[in-house]
């Protein structure tokens, strides 16, 4: 199948984004009590780098499936989605807290998402 073709079909990327939101969203609400002497997050500030990628993957899914979405909306959608995880996190999660600089990673990836979307939407119509 043609590289255009697929990036074409939008109904693929509704079942794709919505299995990674259902995956995010578990891990985002997992426990952060540390399994073992190695942890993922030893790295200064890895979680950020982890949040970062994870909103970027979330974006770009979400414009993909849902391609007349405005940049707007979906950045407000996932601020408001980031901002309500940290929230659950500092209140309700054993071994996690909510931290504003988890929040501004999320914010960051999500706007590179949105970015890549772009490009990838110039890609599919110049070819």
């Amino acid at each position: 199948m043609h590289i255009k073709t697929w990036l074409q079909d939008s109904k693929k990327f509704v079942y794709i984004f919505l299995g990674y939101f259902v995956l995010l969203t578990f891990l985002l609400l997992k426990s952060g009590v540390k399994i073992g002497d190695h942890s993922i997050f030893e790295i200064t500030n890895g979680d950020k780098i982890l949040h970062f990628i994870a909103f970027s993957g979330l974006s770009f899914l979400c414009l993909m499936a849902f391609r007349k979405m405005s940049n707007a909306f979906v950045f407000l959608i996932f601020f408001l989605y980031g901002g309500i995880i940290e929230i659950i996190q500092g209140i309700y999660i054993v071994g996690r807290s909510a931290d504003f600089f988890d929040l501004l990673a999320d914010c960051l990836g999500v706007l590179i998402g949105i970015f890549i979307v772009r490009k990838v939407f110039n890609f599919i119509t110049v070819i």
